[in-house]
């Protein structure tokens, strides 16, 4: 069965576009496909494959850039469709070989758009507690000279910063799903500050602009947020100083 945009009636697929597939299978069959992958070399050359996980998916990048994106259900789970459905079949669906009624009367069913998560406090405040613990660790390895495990701390607080970013955008948007992008341009944006040299007084300033823009970032996705970035800006200040960087 296709998904996504190619289950949809009238949608044109582009040479970037990736193949949503669910695939059906008989229970004991399953583990011919998944997690075997050797089965994918009858469809071409692979050059990648990733299973995520938390569910039978397979993605599949071939050396000319198809894209597969396969899931693997078992017939007994069609009766749950609508918990596990939804995020695949909302869009759109275009059934191409079945022998299962009982799938066919399941997919008559409406399947909702993917709603972003609700808010999860304790979470939330465990992704900030290890942003500023990390970034507390990236001043520290400029002081010792660890330029290297600093730079991949600061890179850190920077995708994290970006991870919010996106979380935000879900909200904003109202769906985890977004095929094409812009909406997310403006957190970009705010990160140009971030790019520096990787010298100890670069990697200094990435962790600056990443604490003022984790800081805003936070206040704008969790009301009466309490800003953290003050005593880590003390903190560079007194080591710039004695480094004289």
């Amino acid at each position: 069965m296709l998904a996504g945009s190619a289950g949809q009636p009238g949608e044109v697929a582009d040479a970037w576009s990736d193949l949503d597939v669910l695939i059906l299978v008989e229970d004991a069959a399953l583990p011919r496909y998944y997690p075997s992958t050797d089965w994918l070399q009858e469809l071409g050359d692979v050059w990648a494959v990733e299973q995520p996980p938390g569910g039978a998916t397979t993605l599949v990048r071939f050396a000319d850039f198809r894209r597969l994106d396969l899931v693997f259900r078992r017939r007994s789970e069609v009766s749950e469709i609508a918990t596990w459905g939804a995020s695949l079949l909302w869009a759109g669906h275009r059934v191409i070989f079945s022998r299962a009624p009982d799938l066919d009367a399941a997919l008559a069913q409406f399947f909702m758009r993917p709603v972003p998560p609700p808010y999860d406090a304790v979470q939330f405040d465990r992704m900030v507690n290890a942003y500023w613990f990390a970034a507390a660790a990236a001043v520290y390895k400029i002081v010792r000279g660890d330029l290297l495990i600093a730079l991949h701390l600061a890179l850190e607080l920077e995708q994290q910063c970006l991870v919010l970013g996106m979380m935000l955008r879900d909200r904003d948007e109202g769906t985890t799903h977004h095929r094409d992008g812009g909406g997310g341009d403006p957190y970009v944006a705010r990160l140009r500050g971030a790019q520096q040299e990787y010298t100890a007084t670069g990697i200094f300033r990435i962790i600056e602009v990443c604490a003022i823009e984790f800081d805003a970032l936070a206040a704008q996705y969790k009301d009466r947020y309490a800003e953290h970035r003050h005593p880590l800006l003390r903190n560079i200040a007194e080591a710039r100083s004695m480094l004289s960087v």
